[in-house]
């Protein structure tokens, strides 16, 4: 992106050499430059970081379809089907109130 002429001083007014213009001009690039490749940047980290994260949730897809295989499998050469399994998981894992006498 090119600077553009500092805009001429109104009769009257110091003007700088230009010596010091070009040092200006070479300031304002040194300082303008960070700035205008930030939101390139900033793009570009938040693609990377978007990847990483939607690699960690395909593995974690993978790795929970594969462990919902081994449990209906575990279930077919069990004989038993995936409600009666829970059901009967959590009928021995719940305490039941003892009857109170009426």
């Amino acid at each position: 992106m090119p600077l553009l002429p500092l805009p001429a001083a109104p009769s009257g007014l110091p003007t700088l050499p230009a010596a010091a213009g070009a040092a200006l001009g070479a300031t304002a690039r040194r300082v303008a430059g960070p700035l205008l490749r930030w939101s390139a940047e900033a793009q570009l980290t938040s693609r990377r970081n978007a990847m990483v994260a939607s690699t960690a949730l395909a593995q974690r897809r993978a790795e929970r379809e594969e462990v919902e295989e081994v449990l209906a499998a575990l279930r077919t050469t069990s004989g038993v089907t995936g409600r009666a399994t829970r059901g009967a998981t959590r009928a021995a894992t719940v305490r039941r109130p003892a009857a109170v006498p009426g």
